[in-house]
């Protein structure tokens, strides 16, 4: 991970709020001192607020990425809840098959999009680790 990194200021470090114990661990391990953004893909304010984040960004072809056979098709096997208010959420329960891949795209577009329309260059870039 330090190899990938080499070079890069981490302006932010997100995921699951189920995985964050995991995360503290690996980090630990890692002994990276990064603070950690718990965050939610279910149907709720940061879940909902996410999962739109993601799908403006795909829409607007603002989000690039190369052919991924995981991401393609945990987005294949997964399908949207919405809440009360209509706030929309992965639906872990719902889906066919292993959206970890997924829930890790809409909390990295989730904290990322809010950069991605200022003139200046935000000076991060977006990795998946693990």
């Amino acid at each position: 991970m330090a190899a990938d990194l080499e070079g890069c200021e981490v302006a932010g470090f997100g995921c699951d709020g189920y995985k964050h114990a995991e995360v503290l661990d690996f980090l630990d391990r890692a002994d990276v001192a990064w603070t950690v953004e718990a965050r939610r893909v279910g149907a709720g304010r940061d879940g909902g607020q996410d999962v739109r984040r993601f799908q403006r960004l795909v829409h607007n072809r603002q989000l690039v990425m190369e052919k991924n056979l995981s991401l393609s098709t945990a987005i294949s096997q997964s399908t949207l809840k919405r809440d009360s208010n209509g706030n929309p959420g992965l639906d872990k329960a719902n889906s066919r098959g292993r959206i970890d891949v997924l829930s890790a795209a809409v909390i990295a577009c989730g904290m990322a999009e809010p950069y991605f329309d200022r003139d200046e260059d935000p000076g991060f870039r977006m990795v998946q680790v693990g």
